[in-house]
């Protein structure tokens, strides 16, 4: 159900696995607020685990800068002050007590629930998306990996999805990476010539950059291994694992089964679904 941030410190990526934009106010355990951009690690906020109901302070652990250019919803919320209205990427985590499931930004729709910090539920009555190049925050928080955000004075339960799992064999990067250039392999995104020839090939392997996208690799060419680290040549990666794919672009793509695994990043279980959501992102359902 977690999704566990990694490390102490300031994560910096490109996108990160879910943010707010600057002036979003967050719940702090002491009942004050205080703007999403002005958090800093052990900082302590209020946070819920919505399936035990598990409710307590606990401590920032690393904060979460990504910068680029961003997919974004604006949230109108009917609070009982009124309509009010929050910002965040469309791959936000909110917890919705209607489909008892955490649900991100941009497939909340005109009624879903959302859980505020009572245990009582406000209603989503629109949802804006656009794409903005603006400068995001998060951070993750210690155990429950939940927090609180503001729409007007009504705090609403998100989580701190912003997992990276960073390449666990740094040491054998060069020769990995020499191995797959030697063999013409790079990784290929949705849409591309080189993503049908990796789909052809059998296995694949795939990983979810942090910036948010979708690479995959044949997990053999001639007979050779090739390994999770070319997929970003040793970056960090949201999500990883290995996928079986039938069909192609042109006659539609079939998900046959994919997993998280990778010796080389250890992805947690929770992050499967960044999987699959990527893939099912390109036409690719499991």
């Amino acid at each position: 159900q977690g999704v566990q941030g990694p490390g102490l410190g300031l994560g910096k990526g490109k996108a990160g696995g879910g943010c707010f934009l600057a002036g979003t106010l967050v719940l702090m355990a002491d009942g004050t607020t205080k703007k999403i951009e002005d958090i800093a690690v052990g900082d302590v906020v209020l946070a819920t685990d919505p399936e035990s109901g598990k409710t307590g302070a606990r401590q920032v652990t690393e904060l979460i800068r990504p910068e680029g250019e961003k997919n974004l919803n604006e949230l109108s919320i009917e609070t009982p002050t009124g309509i009010e209205k929050i910002t965040a990427t469309q791959e936000h985590p909110f917890w919705s007590p209607s489909e008892q499931k955490w649900i991100i930004a941009g497939d909340l729709q005109s009624g879903t629930t959302l859980l505020t910090d009572h245990g009582q539920t406000v209603r989503v009555t629109d949802n804006r998306r656009y794409t903005k190049t603006v400068e995001t925050y998060n951070f993750t928080v210690e155990e429950l990996h939940t927090y609180y955000v503001l729409a007007g004075s009504t705090p609403i339960l998100v989580h701190n999805r912003c997992d990276v799992f960073p390449n666990k064999m740094p040491g054998a990067l060069s020769r990995e990476l020499s191995i797959a250039d030697g063999l013409g392999v790079t990784p290929s995104r949705p849409g591309s010539a080189g993503f049908d020839s990796a789909v052809s090939s059998g296995s694949v392997k795939w990983a979810v950059r942090e910036d948010g996208e979708l690479v995959i690799i044949p997990k053999f060419v001639d007979g050779q291994e090739i390994y999770h680290s070319v997929l970003t040549r040793g970056a960090p990666v949201r999500a990883a694992g290995e996928a079986e794919i039938a069909g192609s672009s042109k006659d539609g793509f079939f998900g046959l089964g994919i997993n998280n695994h990778s010796g080389h990043f250890l992805p947690s279980s929770e992050s499967l679904q960044v999987g699959k959501d990527a893939f099912a992102a390109a036409g690719v359902h499991f």
